[in-house]
């Protein structure tokens, strides 16, 4: 049920224990929380989406998302745009980052001419 608290804590490059040592509960706990033996109280789930700055529903592998992408997607005019803007929010946290890297080393490059 949490594979994006395993995802998360990889991306940060922690251990169990630390992750568990920052919001309070035992490395053991961590590891049942990955492997679906046990959730986590409520109090540790909202420490857990805020030491990775997600909600709890990204915790819990909830993609609500779909509404709100919608709603961001009306407003933009351009075709092209939404069709770029539908692709990326469709991307999970990684492939997000490495596009993000990717915008910026373009748009580095054009600036530096």
């Amino acid at each position: 049920m949490l594979d994006s608290l395993k995802e998360l804590r990889a991306e940060k490059g922690i251990t169990q224990k630390q992750l568990g040592d920052a919001v309070g509960v035992t490395q053991q706990a961590i590891n049942s929380y990955e492997n679906s033996d046990t959730q986590p109280e409520y109090s540790t789930l909202i420490k857990l989406a805020d030491f990775f700055n997600v909600s709890t529903d990204y915790i819990l592998g909830h993609k609500a998302e779909t509404r709100v992408n919608d709603e961001v997607i009306k407003y933009l005019s351009d075709e092209e745009d939404a069709r770029v803007m539908k692709k990326y929010l469709s991307l999970d946290r990684k492939q997000k980052k490495v596009f993000s890297d990717f915008i910026d080393l373009v748009t580095d490059t054009g600036n530096s001419r």
